[in-house]
């Protein structure tokens, strides 16, 4: 297996770790969309940068748990900012104006879609919730978030 073959293969298990995880907490939270931080998504994905092949990457690997995906870039450099994941289309006009994450999920639960912002954990904290949910051993009580 050639280098480029290893590293896109381990970015594929990171992803769809991160995509059952995701679900797992959306369907928790009573959400149908997620909000990501580009601040939270780098050091899960261990990237110091976050390139547009790494976010076409991430959506290519997600989009059967998420098939709505919308990168969202800064307004003055286009420069990744967020990303918001959803199971259902989003509604129109919800892009229209440069926002805040918060304003935006804001927006959204105005528009009728229930979202909410994702803190993801450390990949080695979903891999116990997940192996202890898969064996029975926890439920989702901690995977319900304090605050939307």
């Amino acid at each position: 297996m050639a280098a480029d073959d290893f590293y896109r293969e381990h970015a594929r298990r990171s992803h769809k770790l991160l995509g059952a995880y995701l679900a797992f907490w959306a369907w928790t939270n009573k959400v149908s969309c997620v909000a990501l931080n580009r601040g939270q998504l780098r050091p899960f994905l261990d990237l110091k940068n976050m390139h547009d092949k790494r976010i076409e990457w991430l959506k290519e690997d997600i989009e059967e748990i998420f098939p709505h995906i919308q990168r969202i870039g800064t307004t003055n450099t286009g420069v990744f900012h967020s990303l918001f994941l959803s199971r259902v289309k989003f509604p129109d006009g919800w892009l229209d104006k440069a926002m805040t994450t918060q304003k935006r999920v804001e927006l959204l639960k105005e528009k009728r879609l229930r979202a909410a912002i994702v803190m993801i954990p450390p990949e080695s904290e979903i891999i116990r919730r997940m192996a202890e949910l898969a064996h029975g051993i926890s439920d989702f009580s901690e995977w319900v978030a304090t605050e939307f």
